[in-house]
């Protein structure tokens, strides 16, 4: 990880430390009143001292926004560039979440239930009975899960969030573009639409032209990405294209090139009483180096570098403005 602006990393820092010295009893005070200092009015189970060691691990690159066994890879991914661009706002989140329950962005309210916060005791439970097991951290489920219920769907049933949550915890593209709405951005490119089926390997090529000055964000198949299980509804998966590592490609002539830069190499093709199609038969089996953010961790590569092999498990692309 690095922060795009220092001026935003000082900041959170020294928002991180105004808000450990408010749990600094004063001279004197009892017992009691120091332990108050360090729980949450809000209701979050866990202490200040725990959640500011987790804000200074993930200042300093430590840790990413990892949904571990959740279902939170599209809270994971905004959070991911919302802390690149804006930590001091990650953490000025956090830090409201924890203490008075709910915290906004632009026009996003962002206002969890009790049930939501009392859904940590849980997890905390099961990370004591088994502290190997993969569980979301404290800070992660506060952030992603308060984000991701404030802005559930009013099909979707429950106003709770819960670690077990599957299905309802599915985030939505316009939901997504929502997210990043709130802190000022729209996408500049936009093949998800509706989300409902695959879009093709133009689509996936034309949103790579915008890497480094935009967040690409990709709905694929988990099936695309090394550690991703099968190609299945339940294993589509958000994941941010590695801000640090350029998309390229290795063209017919041996070249390396960006993998933005061939859009002109697929073309369109006329057919009789059909229409036209977009032939990427000149690229399909060039080869590509495509890094990503997913799962807590940067540089995750593609399991598969053959360009042919995207399309079948790639669902759209965003592409949104850097916001600093």
């Amino acid at each position: 990880m690095t922060i795009a602006n220092p001026a935003r990393l000082q900041a959170a820092r020294r928002q991180i430390e105004a808000f450990r010295l408010a749990g600094v009893p004063p001279k004197g005070a009892a017992p009691d009143a120091a332990r108050k200092l360090q729980l949450s009015p809000a209701g979050w189970p866990v202490t200040r001292g725990a959640l500011v060691a987790q804000l200074v691990d993930r200042m300093g690159g430590v840790r990413q926004p990892m949904q571990a066994n959740t279902s939170y890879c599209g809270p994971a991914s905004f959070l991911y560039c919302l802390l690149e661009d804006r930590p001091d706002l990650y953490v000025a989140y956090a830090t409201s979440i924890w203490t008075h329950g709910d915290y906004r962005i632009g026009d996003l309210e962002i206002d969890p239930d009790p049930g939501t916060a009392a859904a940590l005791g849980g997890i905390n439970v099961q990370r004591a009975r088994n502290p190997k097991g993969g569980h979301i951290s404290s800070l992660d489920w506060l952030m992603m899960a308060s984000l991701s219920i404030a802005t559930r769907q009013w099909f979707v049933p429950g106003s709770s969030a819960q670690a077990d949550d599957v299905a309802r915890s599915i985030t939505y593209p316009w939901v997504l573009k929502r997210w990043f709405a709130a802190v000022g951005t729209r996408p500049v490119h936009d093949s998800m639409g509706l989300g409902l089926g695959k879009a093709g390997l133009r689509e996936f090529v034309q949103a790579m032209h915008y890497w480094g000055r935009h967040w690409i964000v990709l709905q694929i198949d988990s099936s695309l990405i090394v550690g991703g299980t099968t190609s299945t509804f339940e294993n589509r998966h958000w994941v941010v294209v590695d801000p640090h590592y350029r998309p390229r490609v290795r063209d017919g002539e041996g070249r390396v090139v960006p993998l933005g830069d061939i859009v002109e190499r697929i073309v369109p093709r006329a057919m009789p009483r059909a229409g036209v199609y977009w032939d990427d038969s000149a690229v399909r089996d060039w080869r590509m180096d495509l890094r990503l953010f997913s799962w807590g961790k940067e540089g995750v590569r593609a399991r598969t570098d053959r360009l042919g092999d995207v399309p079948a498990r790639f669902y759209g692309a965003f592409a949104f403005p850097r916001f600093g």
